[in-house]
């Protein structure tokens, strides 16, 4: 928050947990000390302003207005704006509400992180470890990673040109990944829903896809469509249809074979 501020306002920005410690500051000096007015703030929900006349009043503050943070329903913390308060009043609400946004903006990148934790986790069991657990363990990981099982499905090992125009081999590793990202997400918006572009391993894309009539035809367009997008070779090597969540790593582990 704190630095994103800092490049919008030119003014002091302080952040406070609900003790009215310091945790953030443009003032690197300020950062571990304790602010009354912070506090006084968290506990009442509402906008603090400390003024010259009545500074002395709160340990450790300085002239300005103090406003809670809050996230669904709830004060986290508190922001303060050092400065004249008559000069603040017309960032006051501003500065309330985007330090909001980005506090939602940011819940919102950690829940998908999270989201994609538990989906990685759980294909990483289910190419790795399916044969020697229960189906119904299995099935409860799905549910919990969101992957509809009940379908029939097939695998593809998706084998890319890492020396094309897009993913050069003298590249970083970074920017490889990153290209790779863009490659994904490619893939994620031709796809239909309940299928599934992962990424477990470094040079290498796996794809869940329905095992319907169309589904052969779908893949060759997308072949040709991301060939002449990004002009990168790729090859899908398919498994066999998976009826069981059992079945999934033994027709991995087959398509593997394959691509080798």
């Amino acid at each position: 928050i704190v630095d994103r501020f800092k490049n919008i306002l030119d003014k002091s920005i302080n952040v406070m947990d609900l003790e009215g410690e310091i945790i953030a500051s443009t003032n690197q000096d300020r950062i571990g000390t304790f602010h009354r007015g912070a506090q006084l703030c968290a506990r009442s929900g509402e906008e603090l302003i400390i003024t010259q006349t009545n500074q002395m009043l709160y340990k450790g503050c300085r002239p300005g207005i103090n406003l809670p943070i809050y996230d669904e329903g709830e004060v986290i913390g508190v922001v303060g704006i050092t400065g004249e308060p008559e000069e603040l009043k017309g960032y006051a609400l501003l500065v309330k509400e985007l330090v909001e946004l980005i506090v939602a903006e940011d819940e919102k990148r950690r829940h998908a992180e999270l989201k994609e934790d538990i989906a990685r986790s759980f294909f990483y069991q289910l190419f790795n470890e399916s044969h020697m657990m229960q189906e119904e363990v299995l099935q409860t990981r799905a549910h919990m990673a969101r992957f509809e099982y009940e379908k029939d499905k097939k695998i593809l090992v998706v084998d890319f040109d890492s020396q094309g125009k897009q993913l050069s081999e003298t590249t970083g590793s970074f920017e490889k990944q990153k290209q790779k990202n863009k490659l994904m997400g490619y893939m994620r918006a031709k796809l239909q829903i309940g299928e599934h572009v992962i990424d477990l391993y470094e040079d290498e894309i796996i794809l869940i896809v329905e095992a319907n009539l169309d589904s052969t035809a779908r893949m060759e367009r997308l072949i040709t469509d991301i060939e002449g997008h990004y002009g990168i070779k790729v090859r899908m090597y398919s498994s066999d249809i998976c009826r069981e969540l059992k079945m999934y790593g033994l027709e991995y582990k087959n398509t593997k074979r394959l691509l080798k």
